[in-house]
């Protein structure tokens, strides 16, 4: 929780966002997202098994930033995550980033990203 934000606060500036994943901020607070924590840790499980150390992950239409997270708290080195479409549909989206130590987890557009494959 931000030095500089009450509980209080945070909960309130919480119910003035969308989500679609549910987040635990810790201290009891969880945002209301209607994917919901325990399937989404499964999900994550499966997906990353049970390290991702010295890796980078790339979570391509991460919305609010589940696996993203998930994917540090595995210890992923780096994890890029976007949005583009919700970060510039509505910019409130995009702040849920800002509120705690992001290390390495950055935002990239990837309306100018070209892969060959």
């Amino acid at each position: 929780m931000s030095a500089q934000m009450s509980r209080s606060e945070l909960q309130a500036r919480i119910q003035t966002l969308p989500w679609f994943h549910e987040l635990d901020f810790g201290d009891g607070i969880v945002t209301p997202g209607r994917g919901k924590i325990p399937y989404l840790q499964a999900t994550a499980d499966i997906y990353f098994g049970p390290s991702l150390a010295g890796k980078t992950v790339l979570d391509i239409g991460c919305y609010d930033g589940f696996y993203s997270f998930s994917a540090l708290k595995k210890g992923a080195s780096r994890v890029l995550a976007t949005d583009y479409y919700m970060w510039s549909s509505d910019p409130r989206c995009k702040r849920p980033f800002c509120w705690r130590d992001r290390k390495s987890l950055q935002t990239w557009n990837t309306n100018k990203l070209i892969f060959s494959i």
